[in-house]
Formats: C-alpha cells, sequence, structure tokens
C-alpha cells in the first residue's frame, strides 16, 4: 500500500497547484516573481490549507506535547514561517538600492525570453510547490489515521529532524540579513565577512538543512511512504547545491578577471580559506 498512498497524497498535493500558480503568476512578467515570491507566498498558502483545517482534529487526538500529532503543526508552522521570511525578505531586497543593478539584469533577461518560456518557468516553480507539500499532507494523515500507539508516541527523531530545519531557517535568515547589510555599503565587492567568512554560501547551506529536516514530519509514518514523499525536498536541495557551485564560477570570472591585482588576490585567499557549503575548519595556532 506503500505507493498506493504515496499516490493519494500526490493526487492531493496536485490540488493545490492551482493556488501556487495563481501566486506564482508574477513570473509570467518577471522570472524573480516567480522562483522569490510566488514561491515564498505559496510555501505560506500551501502550509495553511494543508494544516489549519485539520487543526481542530490534530489536537483533539491528546497524548503528549511532543507526540506525533504535533509534528505537521510544527511543520506547517516552519513552512509558514520560511514562506513568510522569504518573501519579506525578497521584497525588501528588491527596493533596496544596492539590488537595482541585479533585479535590472533579471528583468532585462525576462524580457528577452518569449511568453511560453516564461509560462514554462512559472509552471514549474508552481507544480515543485505542490509537490513540496506531499510530506505535510502524509503528516497530517499518520498523526490521524494511524494506530494510538503511533500517533501517542514521541518521534524523538522527528523532532530532532525538525530542530534541524529550524537551525537552518535561522542560519539562512541571518546569512541573507548580514549579506543585504554588505552589498549596502559595498554593493560591487565579494561578501566575505560575517557567516560568510568560513562559508561562501550559509544561506543556500541554511536552506538545505531546512529542506533536508523538514523530513521529520513524516516520522509518524512508515519510512517507505514518507521517503516517497520526500521529492520536493530533495529537489529543492539539489537547486542550492547547484545555485551554490553556479556562483562560485560567477565569482571566479567577476572577481578574479584583473589577475594579480590585490582585490582579485583576497578574492581567491578568501576562496581557499572557505568551503562552498561546508564551514572549513582551520587548525588552532
Amino acid at each position: 500500500m506503500t505507493a498506493v498512498t504515496a499516490a493519494a497524497v500526490a493526487l492531493r498535493s496536485a490540488s493545490l497547484f492551482p493556488i501556487d500558480a495563481v501566486l506564482c503568476a508574477g513570473g509570467l512578467r518577471n522570472i524573480l516573481y516567480a522562483f522569490g515570491l510566488g514561491y515564498g507566498l505559496s510555501m505560506m498558502a500551501n502550509s495553511a490549507l494543508i494544516v489549519v483545517p485539520r487543526l481542530r482534529d490534530l489536537l483533539g487526538v491528546g497524548g503528549p506535547l511532543m507526540g506525533a500529532q504535533h509534528l505537521p503543526i510544527a511543520g506547517g508552522a516552519l513552512c509558514f514561517a520560511y514562506g513568510l521570511r522569504l518573501a519579506t525578505f525578497l521584497w525588501r531586497r528588491q527596493a533596496d538600492a544596492s539590488y537595482s543593478s541585479k533585479l535590472s539584469d533579471v528583468r532585462a533577461t525576462s524580457q528577452k525570453m518569449p511568453l511560453s518560456a516564461r509560462a514554462a518557468i512559472t509552471t514549474f516553480v508552481a507544480l515543485s510547490q505542490a509537490v513540496y507539500s506531499m510530506p505535510l499532507i502524509l503528516s497530517c494523515d499518520a498523526a490521524l489515521l494511524a494506530a494510538p500507539t503511533v500517533a501517542h508516541g514521541v518521534p524523538v527523531v522527528g523532532w530532532a529532524a525538525l530542530a534541524v530545519s529550524a537551525s537552518g531557517l535561522l542560519l539562512e535568515a541571518a546569512a541573507d540579513e548580514q549579506k543585504l547589510s554588505a552589498k549596502r555599503l559595498h554593493p560591487r565587492a565579494p561578501v566575505t565577512t560575517g557567516l560568510y567568512a568560513r562559508c561562501r554560501h550559509p544561506n543556500y547551506a541554511g536552506e538545505i538543512l531546512f529542506h533536508v529536516g523538514l523530513w521529520g514530519v513524516t516520522a509518524a509514518a512508515p519510512l517507505p511512504q514518507g521517503l516517497l514523499c520526500l521529492g520536493g525536498q530533495a529537489f529543492m536541495s539539489w537547486v542550492m547545491v547547484g545555485a551554490a557551485k553556479r556562483l562560485d564560477a560567477e565569482g571566479e570570472r567577476k572577481y578574479l578577471k584583473d589577475a594579480g591585482s590585490e582585490d582579485a588576490a583576497k578574492y581567491a585567499r578568501w576562496r581557499s580559506q572557505t568551503g562552498r557549503l561546508i564551514p572549513r575548519v582551520r587548525p588552532w595556532k
């Protein structure tokens, strides 16, 4: 019944696609609005639409505070907080003078794309958000339909995973704020201070932790079912790894173009002393 259950959850997640498509529709004008605002708004809407209608039933299960019945509530709250944080941050960054050049580049790229290409990107982002909702749907089902001994138990691994997810959210938020502040002072310089002193992309590292840790919501469901519903989280983690690699390549072209200059030497030294996504441990002196 594992594949059947996953298929049923997938069909229910598909019902969220029209809503996500509307929220991501700004991508038809500028692809940034699909990848950014639409992405964040979809996370908020999906988590609310999945958890809120079943909140009374979940709370009525009873059991310990850290029981399985509260996993989807915590997971939904995390997803809503993630979407709210992302949407508000991107809106602030878009209005910031330090981002005006990058925003102009993205707008120019969007305008060069045919409408069909922008529509395909917007549709794909909306679809990915619908797929991303599957673990949360499964979690609600598991908490309400599983045997009482499972529903009332304390899935320690699940809560630990959600703690990792929450830590990732905090890390990403702190890194984004540090980068925005640094870019306000030096818009054209690489960010090499704060969290970026040890890790070149701590914001992406935090997002990967968020996606991976969200697995915790499925802790009350059979493991095969949980694994079948984690496609969205695996895909987003893969996207973040690819984005980090792409930014490293762009940084090399941008900051190492004047070989032998002092700025290029500083950037090369920073690159050699930091990890891409995992902080590089330096030996004690």
